[in-house]
């Protein structure tokens, strides 16, 4: 298991052992009511088939816009982007896709579940002597089914504090299958 997935395992295990001693010691359940867009960055970790690119951790930034239907659900839409660099080759993934949301409790802990695309860049900087710089690129895109977890403290009626783990399951269309994990800490505004 590479370092950074269980530094994220245990800082989500942190916020969990703040938000559960919240939801009893807090009477009134947190407004969860209206559209809510959020942003998160933190570090993702990217595993392809046959890949020989041993970079493998890169940075991440998790986005989401949702709607609750109820104090305990949202519906929306969410997506991940993940970037790595090394010796003039460049990856980076992209997911979009729609998703559900479940606030099981009153306190902040939460489970999603989506399905929607990806789409994998990578690009090489080619450099020949004598020559102009070129840029080489290959995109590949397919089906991306994503899943995530974690926990969140509001500030404010309208602000939440959280960190989270989403994972996404890649087909993409080159038959390649690829696999992402991110962790992020992120923050929530509600309108």
């Amino acid at each position: 298991m590479p370092r950074f997935v269980l530094v994220q395992l245990c800082l989500l295990l942190a916020a969990l052992a703040v938000a559960l001693p919240a939801r009893a010691a807090a009477p009134a359940s947190p407004v969860r009511e209206g559209w809510t867009f959020g942003l998160g960055v933190g570090v993702g970790h990217l595993d392809m088939k046959g890949d020989s690119l041993d970079r493998k951790q890169g940075v991440a930034i998790r986005y989401n816009l949702d709607y609750f239907t109820t104090p305990h659900v949202a519906m929306g839409f969410g997506g991940q982007r993940w970037n790595a660099s090394k010796d003039g080759l460049t990856r980076s993934l992209n997911t979009f896709s729609t998703r559900l949301t479940w606030f099981p409790w009153n306190a902040g802990v939460f489970l999603r579940a989506g399905v929607g695309v990806a789409v994998v860049t990578q690009e090489l900087i080619a450099r020949v002597p004598g020559a102009p710089e070129s840029i080489i690129r290959k995109e590949d895109d397919g089906f991306a089914s994503t899943v995530g977890a974690g926990a969140d403290v509001h500030l404010w009626r309208a602000t939440r504090i959280g960190l989270g783990v989403d994972y996404a399951e890649l087909g993409l269309a080159n038959g390649v299958p690829a696999r992402l994990l991110v962790g992020t800490g992120r923050l929530s505004l509600r309108w």
